[in-house]
């Protein structure tokens, strides 16, 4: 996925609900969890780490066995910076600074672009991320740079990398407002684009139902967790 189409795909970042009058409100705070570890960013992963391994032994084998030991690691480490960088500290753990020039892979770039904070007005909801990082795997900084490293190697081997953090704090709506219930997708409105379901899928959010019930939640985008799992396999390989 070229990061200069995806203007194609409607992810609109506005975070504000759109089509909802409302006068302002004091806005309630709700914490949407976001993780690494879903049925779908397995199968990414799995892909993903397929066509390393066979460009790193096409290349000599050299940075493999790291590469094989760490990718997860890495992309956990991605997410956790994403997540502190908007939240101010408050949750996520700052691994890499916004001005780090660390290679993205640009699906993961594009996903990790609509994790942030986001509101609508029309029901005074704020939503901001949360991610739990104690047991979870984090490279160190310099384990960091070696990836990166390795990573910006395959440029000319038709890998594509977004570099750095993406710089907007501000999240998706569409994305942060959904709910995956039982590892299917679902959503409180019938108007979001099938596209946010394979983000929200991937990071597996969840919280906006201990606000709004679940209830509320009756729009369902994808019957498990198999058919997001499908498409980001495809994606990555």
């Amino acid at each position: 996925m070229n990061p200069k189409s995806v203007g194609a795909v409607p992810f609109a970042q506005t975070g504000v609900e759109k089509g909802i009058s409302a006068s302002p409100v004091d806005f309630q705070t709700v914490p949407v969890k976001v993780s690494n570890d879903s049925a779908v960013a397995i199968a990414f992963q799995e892909a993903y780490l397929s066509k390393l391994e066979t460009t790193l032994n096409f290349k000599g084998g050299v940075g493999l066995e790291f590469v094989q030991k760490n990718l997860t690691a890495y992309l956990n480490s991605l997410l956790a910076s994403r997540v502190y960088q908007v939240t101010g500290g408050k949750s996520g753990k700052r691994v890499v600074h916004t001005q780090d020039k660390i290679a993205i892979p640009t699906f993961f770039a594009v996903l990790l672009s609509q994790v942030g904070p986001t509101e609508s007005v029309g029901l005074g909801l704020s939503i901001t991320p949360i991610m739990e990082v104690d047991g979870v795997e984090l490279l160190s900084p310099e384990d960091m740079r070696k990836f990166s490293m390795i990573l910006m190697g395959f440029e000319d081997m038709g890998f594509s990398f977004m570099v750095g953090l993406p710089r907007d704090h501000q999240g998706s709506w569409e994305v942060m407002s959904m709910e995956v219930v039982e590892e299917a997708v679902r959503s409180y409105s019938n108007t979001t684009h099938p596209s946010y379901a394979i983000i929200a899928s991937y990071f597996a959010v969840s919280g906006m139902a201990h606000v709004l019930g679940a209830q509320a939640f009756r729009v369902q985008y994808t019957r498990n967790a198999a058919q997001a799992s499908q498409y980001a396999y495809d994606i990555a390989s």
